[in-house]
């Protein structure tokens, strides 16, 4: 049986992943290498395929990056949860909604209530203890008035979504005022241009968490390489100086799952399962094959003991 966190829930390993590619992703030129076979996230078919990989390699579930219901990740969110449903994994949303053009702080709040209402009861959504898991991004971005500062404006969001705290709300970064809204803390990116073995801070990290009776989800990447996706004009991440890490035949994504595992996480999140603008997919290439899956399914042993 598996050993419970140090919050008392069970620990489980989750991958990032994004299910808005298009056939015309992959001859854009942003990505610096390619599946085997192109493909749409919008076909059912290779989502099926996507929780067969997840499965092969030892992964308990997928966290969805979500643009809310009005985007075309929202049917894929729902076909997700279907297929991973008859097979046995499980699924959570990464909420992101409040990075897009024009939406305001309602718009923020009805996708969460949306969320809840539609998918966060589905027998496959992630829950712990009972209570569904929703992961958030570029916390200071969310909609909120002149001079007000961001921490204020998810509160208010969460009083209205969630007054009784109903779901675990993970925050993403560094910043643990935070944590009073929310029941978690992860940092998306654990290398930078400049600090490339930022990962090392995982400790400190994790620190901010656990002083405050929060869970910690520890991350852990392959690699990273955007040198090819910054100037894209539909990316909607905060624009920094792109850079490469290379893999090392896997090195790389050892030490990243030491300095986690070293943290004791209440969740591993693999970043990513599919981000491939950024380059730190597991997914198999044309050049790695399987390679990934199975690191990760060597990895994923490792966590549960």
């Amino acid at each position: 049986m598996r050993r419970p966190g140090r919050a008392g829930f069970e620990r489980v390993f989750l991958a990032n992943y994004f299910a808005w590619y298009k056939p015309s992703f992959w001859t854009s030129g942003h990505a610096a290498a390619a599946p085997p076979s192109p493909y749409d996230s919008d076909d059912p078919e290779m989502i099926g395929r996507h929780v067969a990989m997840a499965r092969r390699a030892c992964l308990d579930g997928f966290a969805l990056h979500w643009f809310g219901p009005d985007n075309p990740t929202d049917a894929n969110l729902a076909t997700l949860l279907n297929v991973a449903s008859a097979n046995g994994i499980r699924v959570a949303a990464t909420l992101q909604t409040h990075i897009q053009q024009g939406i305001s702080r309602g718009d923020v709040a009805a996708a969460l209530r949306h969320l809840h209402a539609r998918h966060a009861g589905h027998p496959a959504y992630l829950r712990l203890g009972g209570r569904p898991v929703v992961f958030f991004t570029n916390m200071p971005r969310v909609p909120r008035a002149a001079g007000e500062p961001a921490l204020e404006a998810w509160a208010a969001i969460r009083r209205e979504d969630d007054p009784d705290g109903t779901a675990l709300w993970i925050a993403e970064g560094h910043d643990a005022s935070y944590l009073a809204s929310f029941e978690g803390l992860y940092v998306y990116k654990v290398a930078h241009r400049d600090y490339p073995r930022d990962y090392l801070s995982a400790p400190r990290w994790a620190g901010l968490a656990r002083s405050r009776g929060k869970l910690w989800v520890g991350t852990v990447m392959p690699g990273w390489n955007d040198m090819r996706s910054v100037g894209n004009p539909a990316d909607l991440h905060e624009k920094a100086p792109p850079f490469a890490i290379e893999r090392g035949d896997g090195a790389f994504y050892r030490a990243t799952f030491e300095a986690a595992a070293a943290t004791d996480s209440d969740i591993l999140l693999l970043h990513s399962f599919n981000e491939w603008a950024e380059g730190t997919m597991v997914e198999p290439t044309a050049g790695d094959g399987d390679r990934y899956l199975e690191l990760t399914a060597e990895l994923a042993m490792r966590f549960r003991r």
